[in-house]
């Protein structure tokens, strides 16, 4: 299923491939644990965004948290090219 969206965000495939690092022998531990279960939960989320929700959700989930000089943490801190009336329009439909 992770291998799905492979191509669709640069984002998500640099993630993708940051998470297979820790199958390496060796790189998943006591100490690593906590990061491979983040990593993993970003990446299926990431997968699920992309099996079901608009491409444009998609984009901006991975723009917004897989994006290594942008964890999406912090409130308003938006990537300048996600649609952030669009993804509110969505989430809050006007009956």
């Amino acid at each position: 299923e992770l291998r799905k969206p492979l191509g669709r965000h640069p984002a998500y495939d640099r993630h993708a491939a940051r998470l297979a690092e820790y199958l390496t022998p060796g790189n998943l531990h006591e100490g690593t644990a906590r990061g491979f279960a983040r990593d993993a939960a970003l990446a299926l989320q990431g997968t699920a965004l992309h099996a079901y929700a608009p491409d444009f959700v998609f984009e901006a989930f991975c723009a917004q948290r897989l994006d290594p000089d942008r964890n999406g943490l912090l409130y308003g801190d938006v990537a300048k090219d996600v649609d952030q009336v669009r993804l509110v329009e969505r989430a809050m439909p006007v009956a």
